[in-house]
């Protein structure tokens, strides 16, 4: 930051707020690239490999918390002209967690990049066969107000949740997960 940053042709916001685009965008750099090192890395012990997701979590939830950033800074500042990938790829991830429910569950559990191109990819399927379409009424049992039913995954909100009910349950059976294959 030694360098004196001065307002350049077509943006709407001061050296100040450049300086800070920069130092967020130079992060979300080191952060994308820890988070890439971290899932190249074989691992074989059980315990390191949960170690191992609970880091990649918390990256992909940075990297997300500084797109976000990013296009605090940015929207309503910078021409499109102006914007570099990896503005833009903030203000993707930004449209996609604030214009889909699912998007959103899968990014609050930490599920990566990777795995969500790989949620949207899956054939989603709600057959009877496998799992009846049963309410379980609590008050039958003791529990009134509760109830259990199976999760609708032709919906996106439903399959989200499917996928990430491992996370939100402690359990390994989570897409990304070590269980993954239980959740596919």
């Amino acid at each position: 930051m030694g360098k004196k940053a001065t307002k350049q042709k077509g943006q709407k916001f001061d050296a100040e707020t450049r300086d800070k685009i920069q130092d967020v965008k130079k992060e979300l750099s080191t952060v994308a690239r820890q988070y890439k090192t971290l899932k190249k890395k074989p691992l074989a012990n059980p315990e390191a490999r949960m170690a191992r997701e609970e880091q990649l979590k918390v990256c992909s939830q940075r990297l997300f918390e500084l797109q976000t950033q990013l296009v605090f800074l940015c929207q309503g500042r910078l021409p499109l002209a102006h914007a570099d990938m990896i503005v833009l790829e903030a203000f993707y991830a930004k449209y996609q967690q604030e214009h889909s429910a699912a998007q959103q569950i899968l990014i609050q559990n930490g599920i990566s990049p990777q795995n969500r191109e790989q949620f949207y990819a899956l054939k989603r399927d709600n057959a009877e066969k496998t799992i009846p379409d049963v309410i379980l009424d609590g008050k039958d049992i003791g529990y009134p107000g509760i109830y259990i039913k199976k999760l609708d995954t032709t919906s996106d909100k439903g399959a989200a949740l499917a996928a990430c009910l491992g996370k939100i349950t402690n359990c390994c059976q989570y897409l990304g997960g070590v269980g993954s294959e239980c959740v596919i």
